[in-house]
């Protein structure tokens, strides 16, 4: 398994107890972003499930990790249960290093690493060229996610249930206090990692910059 580093930790923590003081409410849902890396969307051969050609580049030198989050994603606060749309686009020839994943901290401390090394799917109208995870809409026991602190271990779907909805049942009082997007490169070399087609259970999808592009009503709409 592969972990969110504690400098990050220690940031992104930071972060969501100021977050609702810091950026102003008409931006709730606008990408912000922590970290050393560079990122900037970017025009090209996108992910082909939204037709806008731009998508997340994000450069890091070895050591380095971007996150990225709203003030919306900081400040969750809900049932694990009514957390939809957990999933994003990458190329697949992004480096598989550590990590490229949707963090989730938990309200009781725990974290979940919602990695693509453990639930990933060629897009077939891509050719190969871009690869989906999908947290909490598939149904299938090629999709996990490993979860850290009391309610820790790895978290499996299976043919009716989702990776994510497998742990709500597992731990049906759970609650998700915020979520993250995040790249990091534990390489020897400097890494590029393309991303798209972003969701991070605030409701929103982000396709072509830090604005969202359309809301995520329902787990089938992103």
């Amino acid at each position: 398994m592969r972990r969110l580093s504690l400098a990050a930790i220690a940031a992104l923590m930071t972060l969501a107890l100021t977050a609702s003081g810091t950026f102003a409410a008409g931006t709730r849902h606008r990408l912000h972003y922590e970290g050393t890396g560079t990122h900037a969307w970017t025009m090209g051969n996108d992910s082909p499930t939204e037709a806008d050609s731009r998508f997340l580049r994000i450069v890091l030198d070895p050591g380095e990790y971007v996150a990225a989050f709203s003030n919306r994603s900081l400040n969750l606060n809900k049932p694990a249960g009514l957390v939809k749309n957990l999933s994003f686009n990458y190329r697949a020839t992004n480096p598989d290093l550590i990590g490229q994943r949707i963090s989730v901290i938990f309200v009781n401390g725990d974290i979940g690493y919602l990695d693509s090394h453990y639930c990933h799917r060629d897009i077939a109208v891509s050719g190969g060229a871009w690869q989906r995870s999908d947290f909490t809409g598939w149904r299938s026991a090629d999709c996990s996610f490993y979860v850290t602190g009391t309610t820790g271990g790895q978290y499996f779907g299976t043919a009716s249930s989702s990776a994510w909805a497998a742990y709500v049942a597992a731990n049906p009082g759970q609650q998700v206090a915020y979520t993250f997007f995040i790249e990091e490169n534990a390489g020897a070399s400097t890494g590029t990692f393309d991303v798209d087609d972003i969701t991070i259970g605030s409701g929103k999808l982000y396709t072509r910059r830090n604005l969202p592009s359309k809301s995520c009503d329902t787990e089938a709409s992103c």
